[in-house]
């Protein structure tokens, strides 16, 4: 909606400048860009929000030790997926978040309004229904 575009604009605005004030630590400065990726994607800048998310996957990336923050960024990737409508894409990322040791369940997933425009695809169903 206009509103919720308006809201995401602001937030872009505003994250960079909580970035560089988080730059002493990296790891929540990554997490950080993941939710500003978001927030781009809202704003309808989804090419931006992509190179964002990516670029916090890629500075803390899943599978060296699961650190908390590196699954969030993923969960993250997977709502710039979804607001991208790269169903297979954000699908394939939920997927490997579920395999790996963290806090997403089928449950979120069926109850995380994220990722509602997920829920006709079967393989989302799949993941949804614990399968």
């Amino acid at each position: 909606s206009a509103r919720a575009r308006a809201y995401a604009d602001s937030a872009v605005a505003a994250f960079p400048a909580v970035v560089r004030a988080l730059a002493a630590n990296p790891q929540v400065a990554a997490e950080t860009r993941a939710r500003a990726a978001v927030a781009l994607a809202m704003a309808g800048r989804p090419d931006e929000a992509l190179r964002e998310a990516e670029a916090a996957a890629a500075a803390l990336p899943l599978g060296t030790g699961e650190h908390p923050i590196a699954y969030n960024i993923q969960i993250e990737l997977a709502r710039v997926h979804t607001l991208r409508g790269e169903r297979a894409r954000a699908v394939a990322v939920l997927a490997g978040l579920l395999r790996a040791p963290g806090v997403l369940t089928p449950g979120w997933l069926r109850a995380d309004p994220s990722f509602a425009p997920l829920r006709g695809d079967p393989a989302f169903a799949r993941l949804a229904a614990g399968r």
